[in-house]
């Protein structure tokens, strides 16, 4: 088996725990009779390069569209957790891809996706194999609720520590956002990792911004492409 479809059918296999996951852990919640689900995991390797891969970690998902949720709260009433993981996989899809037939309603509600996105083709990284993760893959009860440093320690060990174990360890991991930068830093010691600020966050998303950050990260992986360091890419105001 071709190394990119084995480390696929791996995630695959986690994805499948995760949207089973019954742990109650502080702050966040899942409830899929709801529709209220573990989520944003997924590899993607349809890629036709030679370069490495990357992967790339914000902290959890933000609170569920409500279509989103009324489709996975149907599926589960009929198929219950069967293929539910996929299903989150395709709309995480949705989100992303460009030839998407949806993608002018989703890309309107993910300022996240759309922006980060962009992000990477400045960067000359979406040719690339990409694992897209969370720290923690539920949502937080509440919007303004900070993450429960016990349900992080939680979910990475039963989730993004096995992912990662999949992943090469040269693969460059790219955090979104300041609190997933510090955890992966301080816990993946092995592992290149980029901190960026959160693309829909307070420091703007304008494309001047983009094309600022896009230059620092490629000057990074070409010059330490082979280094194992923490960097943390701060914009300055004129950026």
């Amino acid at each position: 088996m071709h190394k990119l479809n084995k480390i696929g059918e791996k995630i695959k296999q986690i994805g499948n725990r995760m949207v089973k996951c019954n742990k109650i852990c502080n702050g966040v919640t899942h409830e899929l009779r709801e529709g209220i689900i573990p989520r944003c995991l997924w590899f993607d390797s349809d890629k036709k390069t030679k370069n490495i891969g990357l992967v790339i970690v914000a902290l959890n998902p933000g609170e569920i569209e409500p279509d989103e949720q009324g489709h996975y709260k149907s599926y589960y009433r009929i198929r219950k957790t069967n293929g539910l993981y996929l299903e989150t996989v395709e709309w995480l899809k949705d989100y992303l891809e460009e030839d998407s037939k949806t993608k002018k309603r989703l890309h309107e509600k993910s300022p996240f996706y759309t922006k980060l996105k962009n992000l990477l083709k400045e960067s000359d990284l979406n040719n690339r194999p990409i694992l897209w993760s969370e720290l923690v893959k539920c949502q937080n009860i509440t919007k303004k609720e900070k993450l429960d440093v016990q349900t992080i320690r939680t979910c990475i060990g039963e989730y993004l520590n096995k992912e990662l174990r999949e992943i090469p360890p040269e693969w460059p991991i790219i955090a979104v956002g300041r609190d997933a930068f510090d955890v992966l830093a301080y816990r993946y010691l092995n592992r290149m990792i980029i901190g960026i600020p959160h693309i829909s966050g307070g420091w703007g998303i304008s494309n001047k911004k983009l094309r600022a950050l896009s230059k620092r990260i490629k000057k990074i992986l070409r010059n330490n492409n082979k280094r194992i360091e923490a960097r943390w890419l701060k914009l300055s105001k004129r950026n």
